[in-house]
């Protein structure tokens, strides 16, 4: 055995990954373990939802296949045990496929040696004839023919030969086909001899393509091609009927019968016209088949199909017929068709299929074999279409008979119908017409009459007259029927014709327990219940009769005290209401013969009759429901004892009217006048819309007419007033005798009024005031010297108090409008002044009731209240940094800049600040003023400000006179003659007192302690001046270069309550001591001045051992800032001096003029001290570099896109919170007064960029003691260079190189116009204390907002 095994070829090493695929028994195992977990988590999931059953069955299963998972394992690892016997088979394997492999590639290799190296290779043929004859005859005889293939082509077949072929092949078929001519079938509309080949064309069934492949007559017909044009775009949507492998199986049974007929072509018709006419009726069947079973489901009925015999019998319009209910079998429903249409062929040869249908009638459907496309389903509508008509012609026919209806029209082409009109006028309404019509798949009669298709039981009589024309029941009966849908179609009309109406219709139910009480009525009847009138119903009846005609008629039932009372109108009889005191008349020529509304003949129905009471029933429910509403307002009358004539009719427009006679019980007459000029008081109903009484007056002798238009003038004769008093639905009538009341209350105290001023607006006031409009109702007047505002009186008579006039003041546009080309809508807005005296004008009317006075009062104040109007708007003013500098938290840091109040009808007083002052308005144009402040008088020239305003005109009054004449008061019309002043009721004008009582010193001189003049004194005394004064005093002009107003007035008051508010800041600053404070050495205030004394801010000297210490005084002295009032002109000024060391006078002359135009405008205290730090700048002259900053702030240059400004005020550095943000100065000194940090702010120029808000800012650190400057936060380069080159010139020259600093950067920056700015603001160094950020509050620049002006009325 072991020489046997040594004689063995020794087997291959198999290589790895060539052998058979080997796994891990640790992967087998880890994969046993997951599928069991799997299974168990499954199970731990599913168990609990199963029975207990289930759950053992489920857990044996488990168990059973874990078993078997492992037990596989372990034949696997058994089976490892003995494989080593089994390994020899994969080198065997191995070798095998290795082998397998060489032969793969040698077959490879040889195929493509012989498609690409040996394309060409030949082996030679062995030629034994041609040997033979090299050795017998020593040459060659006979080459292969193969060499000549291989060498010589064949010559194709030229065009012309084949065109001669084909020329003769068709004269052959030309000749073999008239043979036989005279027998072919008549239906072959198409032959066609071309390129060879004779074409047969039956439309619709076929075409077929035959030749002969000779010139023998004996040459059999070859078929070549069979085309079938029947098809089916129903069912199958065009394609193909018949399969290629049928028509194949056709080719070849159709050619083998050819071979052998006589005459092959009759037998390729005969044989294709039969399998055509099969598929024809085959396809139509089929349609059939799918109509039955879908769309006409139960609606047609296929009788008969036999392909053998060519028939298709299809039955339509069936009837269902039930049988007799057999045991076992249930009910058995058939169909019975009552028409048929049956589809057949004769069996002749040229036979095609044909259409006959069941009962004959002409013009129905046939089927169109010409193209092939046949279909069943346009069959059936064409002859149903056709059925339909049939029908309606024949229920025409019966309803011509049904006399006197005459008319019956026939609409429709596609959809065939019957009109049937029921009323005369309803020829040309669809709605108001019977439509007949029929079903064209049951075959059923339908009828709709869509007028009545709401009206309860409408769809039962239209069934029954439906089942009349279809089971052609009798003519009486159809008659019937009609006159029914007659009577319905009226009631219906009667129901739309009242939907507008005052009326309800009331449910029949409702109403069975009246008609229980009155005689019996119809059963066809409409109940309307009036709406204002609830006990009030018409009831309108219909009765038809044998004459096919309707009566009609009109019943008023009335339940009023728990009686039913019924009445019939008709035009003999009057509608008398018996349970109520009056008589309500219907007119007689409302209401005509009813009997003859509905009678349609053909004698009258080209005649104009009204069809139906339609119109007869609107004008008896509008007539009756006038007269009850005047009934109810006639008893409301007679409560109220108002006089009245009986109710009429306007013989001219129509309607009803009441006129009113007396009202003088009722109405609190004063002027006998009014009624006798009260020509008529009538009332009307109008109820077109909704219910109103217009109440209509005719009054003549007007007392006033308009005459505020030259070109529109009022007439005193001939007005009409008409006022609409309206009530709602259902709502109590006596509101409308309560509104008569207070209409005619409401006219006559306007009137008394009006009247008593007419005298004294005719001889005088007429000058001075127009009247706009007098509707008896309200007076308005125009006044002003444009006549641009309106005094409005109207009365309240509902008001319970003593305030029943009612005043209101507003305005209009201005009279020279009239006479202008042109209209200006873009003007100052007007505002009517006396709004502010509106409560007190009112209560004092209501007093008196004299509109002289209230007139006179108006025109003589109009100008200096209009003036004093300016004072009136709110204002708003920041007090945050005064509450900042007192340390007190405020919680809205803004108050009023001053609050005007009036007092009295001629006492004003105005709050401005600290200062009180009353204006006392007087007559003759004048108006006094004086100082009411509290404690004393605290205005300072006073008395000075209307003398210089007034050019000397301003007189001031002494002290001890308390009092004004009466006589003085402008609401006196002292301008009158004595007879109007008389006549006028109303008394003399209290005294106009002062509200605050004078002080006991005469004139208390300002305490100011260098050099105030005498002008300058305060004194309760008033000063009187004139209208024009008072208007220079409050007229608002703009600062130049700016958009920001200013009025005389309010600059001087604003002074002294800026210089108050100065004494108050420095005192607090003196009291709370802080770093970086200005200290302040004395201080020195009164009412119209303050002054501040602070040392010079020079750097300390280098001390030395012999020298002694200095004081800030000693080395730069002091600098004394005069805040004061200027005597000849009272504007705030300010008088710089220094000590030592002072400037030249054009800087001082600067620094004053930057003090008047910027920083007393900011309104702003801590900007005040950052001015007083600039100016304090003494060391190395840079006061004038300070000066001349401010100069070009001032006036900046036309040709620099940027202007510069200084910024003095600025955020702290802490604003973690936003409500309670601070601010501090924002030119401050370190400790030792040697850095001083100056921010400099850069704004686009208003020429240049006008509505640009950017803004730079540059912060400079001037060292005093070194003489240099510096950039303080973000280093740029470029500004550090130049700071730097500025420090070293002024090095060399020994002047300040602030402002060169300043202007080579503005220069720069403008040069480059944003370039080489920076970005954001950085930190302040440690030396000198300031903000962190800077905040727009104190931003200064030419044609910025200041603090404290703005335009009247804005919110600063």
């Amino acid at each position: 055995m072991d020489d046997v095994e040594h004689t063995k070829p020794a087997l291959p090493v198999v290589p790895d990954k060539c052998g058979p695929p080997t796994i891990s028994l640790n992967y087998l195992l880890d994969f046993a373990i997951q599928q069991i977990y799997h299974e168990i988590t499954v199970l731990s999931e599913l168990l609990p939802k199963k029975l207990d059953g289930d759950r053992k069955i489920s857990l044996v299963q488990f168990a059973h296949s874990t078993r078997m998972l492992f037990v596989k394992l372990l034949a696997v690892v058994k089976w490892v045990k003995s494989s080593k016997k089994f390994e020899s088979c994969a080198a065997i394997c191995y070798l095998l496929d290795q082998q397998s492999q060489y032969f793969i590639e040698t077959a490879d290799r040889l195929v493509t040696i012989s498609r690409e190296e040996l394309v060409v290779a030949r082996l030679p043929a062995f030629q034994v004839t041609s040997a033979v004859d090299v050795l017998t005859k020593g040459t060659y005889l006979h080459l292969p023919t193969i060499i000549q293939e291989r060498f010589t082509l064949k010559p194709k077949i030229s065009p012309v030969d084949e065109a001669n072929v084909l020329l003769r092949l068709n004269q052959v078929l030309q000749y073999r086909i008239s043979k036989v001519a005279s027998s072919l079938s008549p239906r072959i509309k198409g032959i066609v001899v071309k390129n060879g080949m004779l074409i047969l064309t039956i439309p619709g069934e076929f075409e077929v393509h035959l030749t002969v492949l000779g010139e023998r007559e004996q040459t059999p017909w070859t078929l070549l091609n069979i085309k079938m044009l029947v098809e089916d775009y129903e069912i199958g949507y065009g394609a193909q009927l018949v399969h290629p492998l049928q028509l194949n199986m056709l080719h070849n049974v159709l050619q083998s019968r050819m071979d052998i007929a006589k005459n092959a072509i009759n037998e390729v018709y005969n044989f294709l016209h039969a399998f055509a006419q099969s598929l024809q009726l085959d396809v139509l069947f089929c349609q059939a088949s799918q109509l039955a079973a879908g769309r006409l489901r139960n609606k047609i009925v296929i009788e008969k199909y036999d392909p053998k015999e060519r028939i298709l019998s299809i039955g339509y319009w069936v009837q269902r017929i039930g049988s007799l209910k057999k045991p076992g079998l249930g009910n058995h429903v058939r169909y019975v068709p009552q028409y048929r249409v049956t589809i057949f062929s004769d069996g002749s040869e040229d036979a095609v299929l044909k259409v006959r249908h069941y009962p004959i009638a002409p013009d129905l459907g046939q089927l169109d074999d010409r193209t092939g496309r046949l279909s069943i389903d346009r069959l059936l509508s064409e002859t149903l279409v056709v059925r339909c008509r049939e029908r309606l012609l024949r229920i025409r026919k019966r309803l011509k008979a049904a006399k006197p209806l005459s008319i019956v029209l026939y609409a429709g082409s596609a959809a065939p119908c019957l009109w049937l009109p029921l009323l005369r006028d309803s020829v040309d309404s669809r709605e108001e017409c019977v439509v007949i019509s029929v079903n064209m798949f049951t075959g059923r009669v339908l009828c709709s009459l869509d007028a009545i298709e709401f009206l309860p039981g409408s769809a039962s009589e239209l069934k029954e007259f439906e089942a009349s024309l279809y089971d052609g029941q009798s003519i009486d009966l159809l008659r019937k029927r009609i006159d029914r849908l007659k009577v319905l179609l009226m009631i219906e009309r009667y129901r739309r014709s009242v939907a507008t109406l005052q009326v309800r219709i009331i449910n029949e139910n409702q109403m069975a327990p009246f008609f229980k009480k009155v005689h019996s009525l119809p059963a066809d009847r409409i109940c309307l219940q009036f709406i204002k009138e609830e006990h009030f119903y018409l009831v309108v009846t219909f009765v038809s009769n044998e004459n096919l005609t309707v009566k009609m008629s009109l019943y008023l039932l009335c339940t009023l005290d728990e009686k039913v009372q019924m009445m019939e109108l008709n035009k003999e009889k009057r509608l008398i209401s018996a349970p109520i005191d009056g008589i309500v008349d219907i007119e007689a020529r409302t209401f005509g013969r009813s009997e003859q509304d509905d009678v349609w003949t053909q004698s009258i129905k080209s005649s104009r009759l009204e069809p139906s009471m339609v119109r007869q029933l609107t004008t008896a429910v509008a007539a009756v429901d006038d007269r009850i509403s005047f009934m109810r307002v006639c008893e409301e009358l007679d409560k109220k004892r108002i006089g009245y004539r009986s109710v009429e009719e306007e013989p001219h427009v129509g309607g009803l009217i009441l006129h009113i006679t007396d009202v003088s019980n009722v109405v609190d007459v004063r002027c006998a006048a009014f009624l006798r000029n009260m020509a008529r008081c009538c009332l009307r109903l109008d109820s077109r819309a909704r219910v109103i009484w217009p109440l209509e007056c005719c009054m003549v002798n007007i007392p006033l007419v308009r005459d505020l238009s030259p070109y529109k003038k009022g007439r005193k004769t001939g007005v009409w007033v008409h006022e609409q008093t309206g009530i709602s639905v259902g709502g109590p009538v006596d509101t409308i005798a309560t509104s008569i009341i207070e209409r005619l209350t409401r006219y006559s105290n306007i009137y008394d009024t009006v009247n008593r001023f007419a005298k004294a607006y005719d001889a005088h006031y007429n000058k001075f005031c127009s009247v706009q409009a007098y509707t008896f109702h309200k007076l308005v007047i125009a006044y002003g010297r444009e006549r641009d505002q309106q005094l409005i009186v109207s009365f309240r008579p509902r008001n319970t108090t003593n305030d029943r006039f009612n005043l209101n003041f507003g305005q209009t546009l201005p009279i020279s409008i009239y006479d202008s080309p042109e209209v200006n809508l873009q003007e100052t807005t007007r505002w009517n002044a006396h709004c502010m005296m509106a409560t007190i004008l009112k209560e004092k009317f209501n007093a008196k009731s004299d509109l002289t006075e209230l007139v006179h009062y108006l025109v003589t104040t109009s100008e200096p209240l209009h003036s004093l109007a300016f004072f009136s708007r709110i204002r708003f003013q920041s007090c945050k940094v005064l509450a900042q500098l007192f340390n007190v938290e405020i919680p809205y840091p803004l108050i009023l800049k001053f609050h005007l109040m009036p007092i009295n009808e001629v006492t004003l007083r105005l709050t401005y600040g600290h200062i009180h002052l009353e204006f006392i308005m007087l007559s003759g144009d004048q108006v006094a003023i004086r100082d009411s402040s509290r404690d004393k008088p605290r205005c300072a020239g006073l008395h000075k400000f209307f003398h210089l305003l007034s050019n000397g005109t301003a007189r001031s009054c002494k002290e001890n006179e308390q009092r004004f004449a009466s006589t003085s008061s402008p609401a006196q019309p002292a301008s009158l003659p004595p007879n109007i002043v008389e006549a006028s009721p109303a008394g003399l004008l209290s005294s106009a007192s002062l509200s605050v009582p004078p002080t006991s010193d005469a004139s208390v001189v300002s305490p100011a302690t260098f050099g105030v003049p005498a002008e300058l004194e305060t004194s309760s005394a008033p000063v009187v001046i004139d209208h024009d004064t008072l208007r220079r005093a409050f007229h608002f002009t703009k600062f130049p270069g700016s958009n920001l107003l200013h009025a005389p007035l309010d600059d001087y008051l604003n002074s002294l309550c800026f210089i108050r508010k100065l004494t108050l800041a420095f005192e607090a600053h003196m009291r709370h001591q802080s770093a970086g404070r200005v200290p302040f050495s004395d201080i020195r205030s009164g009412l119209d001045y303050v002054r501040v004394t602070v040392p010079a801010a020079v750097p300390p000297p280098q001390r030395s051992e012999t020298s002694a210490p200095q004081t800030p005084q000693q080395l730069g002295g002091l600098v004394s800032f005069n805040f004061y009032l200027e005597p000849h002109t009272l504007c705030l000024k300010l008088n710089v001096e220094y000590s030592k060391n002072s400037p030249p006078p054009s800087d001082l002359v600067i620094l004053e003029r930057y003090f008047e135009y910027v920083v007393s405008r900011l309104n702003n205290e801590l900007a005040v001290f950052s001015f007083i730090n600039l100016c304090r700048m003494v060391a190395n002259g840079a006061v004038s570099s300070v000066a001349q900053l401010m100069n070009a702030q001032m006036d900046p240059s036309p040709s620099t896109y940027w202007n510069v400004s200084i910024q003095l005020v600025c955020l702290a550095r802490d604003q973690s919170n936003a409500s309670a943000r601070r601010y501090q100065i924002g030119t401050v000194y370190d400790a030792n007064t040697i850095n001083v940090l100056v921010l400099i702010c850069f704004r686009p120029s208003r020429v240049t960029a006008p509505k640009s808000n950017e803004k730079h800012l540059l912060r400079i650190i001037y060292n005093m003691q070194t003489n240099t400057v510096k950039q303080h936060g973000t280093e740029d380069e470029s500004m550090s260079s130049v700071m730097m080159a500025c420090s070293q010139e002024a090095a060399r020259t020994g002047e300040c190189p602030l402002w060169p600093a300043i202007r080579q950067c503005l220069d720069k920056v403008s040069s480059a116009n944003v370039a080489g700015m920076p970005a954001s603001v950085g930190y302040m160094p440690g030396s000198v204390g300031g903000p962190v950020s800077v905040g727009p509050v104190g931003s200064v620049g030419i044609g910025h907002n200041p603090g404290s002006i703005a335009n009247p009325g804005s919110n600063t």
